[in-house]
Protein backbone atom coordinates (compact mmCIF):
# COMPACT_ATOMS: atom_id res chain seq x y z
CA UNK A 1 0.00 0.00 0.00
CA UNK A 2 2.77 2.23 0.97
CA UNK A 3 4.46 1.71 -2.34
CA UNK A 4 1.23 2.63 -4.42
CA UNK A 5 0.81 5.82 -2.30
CA UNK A 6 4.32 6.94 -3.20
CA UNK A 7 3.35 5.87 -6.79
CA UNK A 8 0.50 8.11 -7.18
CA UNK A 9 2.49 10.65 -5.31
CA UNK A 10 4.70 11.20 -7.91
CA UNK A 11 2.55 11.06 -10.46
CA UNK A 12 0.40 13.40 -9.53
CA UNK A 13 3.70 15.53 -9.01
CA UNK A 14 4.61 14.64 -12.15
CA UNK A 15 1.64 15.79 -13.67
CA UNK A 16 1.92 19.55 -11.54
CA UNK A 17 5.95 19.68 -12.77
CA UNK A 18 7.45 18.53 -9.21
CA UNK A 19 10.21 16.07 -10.26
CA UNK A 20 9.65 12.56 -9.01
CA UNK A 21 12.34 11.92 -7.02
CA UNK A 22 11.33 14.38 -4.35
CA UNK A 23 8.11 13.58 -4.26
CA UNK A 24 9.06 10.13 -3.39
CA UNK A 25 11.49 11.31 -0.57
CA UNK A 26 9.00 14.30 0.57
CA UNK A 27 7.62 11.77 3.51
CA UNK A 28 10.94 10.57 5.08
CA UNK A 29 12.54 14.72 4.93
CA UNK A 30 9.37 16.22 6.11
CA UNK A 31 9.03 13.56 8.98
CA UNK A 32 12.62 13.57 10.18
CA UNK A 33 12.67 17.07 10.34
CA UNK A 34 9.53 17.39 11.91
CA UNK A 35 11.00 14.45 14.44
CA UNK A 36 14.33 16.02 15.11
CA UNK A 37 12.77 19.32 16.17
CA UNK A 38 10.49 17.68 18.36
CA UNK A 39 13.08 15.73 19.96
CA UNK A 40 14.78 18.73 21.52
CA UNK A 41 11.20 19.27 23.23
CA UNK A 42 11.15 15.75 24.70
CA UNK A 43 7.52 15.28 22.92
CA UNK A 44 6.59 12.36 20.76
CA UNK A 45 7.69 11.29 17.20
CA UNK A 46 4.78 12.01 15.09
CA UNK A 47 4.15 9.33 12.28
CA UNK A 48 3.46 9.70 9.00
CA UNK A 49 -0.66 9.60 7.61
CA UNK A 50 -1.10 8.92 4.15
CA UNK A 51 -4.53 10.23 4.28
CA UNK A 52 -3.08 13.21 5.62
CA UNK A 53 -0.72 13.85 2.93
CA UNK A 54 -3.34 13.33 0.27
CA UNK A 55 -5.38 16.03 1.31
CA UNK A 56 -2.85 18.14 1.87
CA UNK A 57 -1.37 17.21 -1.31
CA UNK A 58 -4.83 18.16 -3.12
CA UNK A 59 -4.63 21.57 -1.19
CA UNK A 60 -0.66 22.11 -2.83
CA UNK A 61 -2.24 21.40 -6.11
CA UNK A 62 -4.94 24.28 -5.94
CA UNK A 63 -1.91 26.86 -5.60
CA UNK A 64 -3.76 28.85 -3.17
CA UNK A 65 -1.59 29.77 -0.50
CA UNK A 66 -4.11 30.16 2.30
CA UNK A 67 -5.40 27.47 4.66
CA UNK A 68 -7.79 24.95 3.56
CA UNK A 69 -11.62 24.53 5.59
CA UNK A 70 -10.15 20.86 7.46
CA UNK A 71 -10.57 20.55 10.98
CA UNK A 72 -6.65 19.52 10.81
CA UNK A 73 -4.07 21.47 12.01
CA UNK A 74 -1.87 22.94 8.64
CA UNK A 75 1.45 24.30 8.15
CA UNK A 76 1.95 26.50 4.94
CA UNK A 77 4.80 27.49 3.12
CA UNK A 78 5.78 28.83 0.06
CA UNK A 79 9.58 29.75 -1.93
CA UNK A 80 11.05 29.97 -4.99
CA UNK A 81 11.04 26.73 -7.03
CA UNK A 82 13.80 24.17 -6.36
CA UNK A 83 15.52 27.02 -3.82
CA UNK A 84 14.46 25.15 -0.35
CA UNK A 85 13.95 21.56 0.33
CA UNK A 86 11.10 20.44 2.32
CA UNK A 87 13.08 20.31 5.26
CA UNK A 88 13.95 24.16 5.27
CA UNK A 89 10.68 25.07 5.20
CA UNK A 90 9.93 22.81 8.28
CA UNK A 91 13.03 24.30 9.71
CA UNK A 92 11.52 27.78 8.87
CA UNK A 93 8.30 27.20 10.77
CA UNK A 94 10.34 26.21 13.83
CA UNK A 95 12.72 29.20 13.71
CA UNK A 96 9.26 30.83 15.41
CA UNK A 97 10.20 29.88 18.64
CA UNK A 98 12.54 32.82 19.21
CA UNK A 99 9.44 34.79 19.38
CA UNK A 100 8.10 32.28 21.59
CA UNK A 101 7.39 32.85 25.28
CA UNK A 102 7.61 29.26 27.74
CA UNK A 103 7.55 32.17 30.93
CA UNK A 104 3.98 32.45 30.55
CA UNK A 105 3.57 29.86 27.51
CA UNK A 106 1.53 32.63 25.51
CA UNK A 107 1.74 32.13 22.07
CA UNK A 108 1.78 35.53 19.98
CA UNK A 109 0.62 36.01 16.00
CA UNK A 110 3.99 34.47 15.14
CA UNK A 111 4.40 31.49 16.49
CA UNK A 112 1.74 29.27 15.68
CA UNK A 113 4.01 27.32 12.82
CA UNK A 114 6.45 26.29 15.66
CA UNK A 115 4.00 25.53 17.84
CA UNK A 116 1.78 23.32 15.53
CA UNK A 117 5.62 21.25 14.66
CA UNK A 118 6.54 20.59 18.54
CA UNK A 119 2.71 20.37 19.82
CA UNK A 120 2.53 17.41 22.18
CA UNK A 121 -0.50 15.59 21.89
CA UNK A 122 -0.24 15.96 17.88
CA UNK A 123 0.27 12.11 16.36
CA UNK A 124 0.47 12.36 12.55
CA UNK A 125 1.51 14.65 10.12
CA UNK A 126 1.09 14.46 6.02
CA UNK A 127 2.15 16.70 3.15
CA UNK A 128 1.94 17.98 -0.12
CA UNK A 129 3.94 20.01 -2.54
CA UNK A 130 3.29 21.57 -5.73
CA UNK A 131 4.72 23.73 -8.35
CA UNK A 132 2.74 27.07 -8.09
CA UNK A 133 3.92 29.84 -10.91
CA UNK A 134 7.74 29.51 -9.93
CA UNK A 135 7.00 28.64 -6.25
CA UNK A 136 7.12 25.38 -4.31
CA UNK A 137 4.31 24.92 -2.03
CA UNK A 138 4.64 23.15 1.00
CA UNK A 139 0.95 22.05 2.16
CA UNK A 140 0.88 20.00 5.94
CA UNK A 141 -1.34 18.90 8.02
CA UNK A 142 -1.32 17.77 11.24
CA UNK A 143 -3.93 15.02 13.51
CA UNK A 144 -4.94 15.88 16.05
CA UNK A 145 -4.88 19.98 15.89
CA UNK A 146 -2.79 22.26 17.99
CA UNK A 147 -2.76 25.51 18.98
CA UNK A 148 -5.69 25.28 21.45
CA UNK A 149 -6.24 27.93 23.65
CA UNK A 150 -5.66 27.08 27.27
CA UNK A 151 -3.31 24.22 26.22
CA UNK A 152 0.03 25.37 25.45
CA UNK A 153 1.70 25.05 28.79
CA UNK A 154 1.17 21.16 28.48
CA UNK A 155 1.71 21.04 24.68
CA UNK A 156 4.46 23.69 23.82
CA UNK A 157 7.04 22.42 26.43
CA UNK A 158 10.87 24.40 25.92
CA UNK A 159 13.67 22.89 24.49
CA UNK A 160 15.87 20.60 26.65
Amino acid sequence: MKTSVLILVAGVAAMIGVTQAWAADISGEVLAAHNELRAKHGVPPLTWSAKLAASAQEWANGCVFEHSSTNDGENLAQGTSGAYSPAQFVNDWYSEISQYDFTSNTPSGETGHFTQVVWKSTKHVGCGIASCGGNDLLVCQYSPAGNYDGQYLDNVPAPK
